[in-house]
């Protein structure tokens, strides 16, 4: 490996302190300076906390700066649904309804008026 990418790898697979540190730092969206950066940089943590299924407040929080970095709600709806392949179904209704509680929809709400189709009882029933 003689390129500059090819070594960054190669140091960031020996964890080299250094070049993680280099690394992380370069990333951060004040850094570039660019607000595309800064949006993708806010996209790829959401989705982060989709993988990990992390706690609503969690994604209160980076779903505030997506949206300040200027990624629209749809922006975040479609880096959802390109994890769906690879973090299964449940992992996008979980991320789903964090996001929706994160952009302010009352889901809870919505829940209540929403009918079930005929014949089904509402999945999302909870017990009394």
């Amino acid at each position: 490996m003689d390129d500059e990418l090819g070594q960054t790898l190669l140091a960031l697979s020996l964890h080299d302190a250094r070049a993680m540190d280099e690394l992380v730092v370069s990333s951060l969206p004040a850094a570039s300076g660019s607000v595309a950066a800064s949006r993708t940089v806010a996209l790829v943590q959401f989705g982060a906390l989709v993988c990990l299924d992390a706690e609503t407040s969690t994604f209160q929080v980076y779903v505030d700066r997506a949206l300040a970095a200027g990624a629209e709600p749809d922006d975040l709806l479609t880096a959802l649904a390109a994890l769906t392949p690879l973090v299964g179904t449940a992992r996008l209704a979980a991320g789903a309804r964090s996001l929706a509680r994160a952009l302010g929809y009352d889901l809870d709400g919505a829940l209540e008026q929403h009918e079930a189709p005929a014949g089904h009882p509402p999945r999302w029933s909870r017990p009394a």
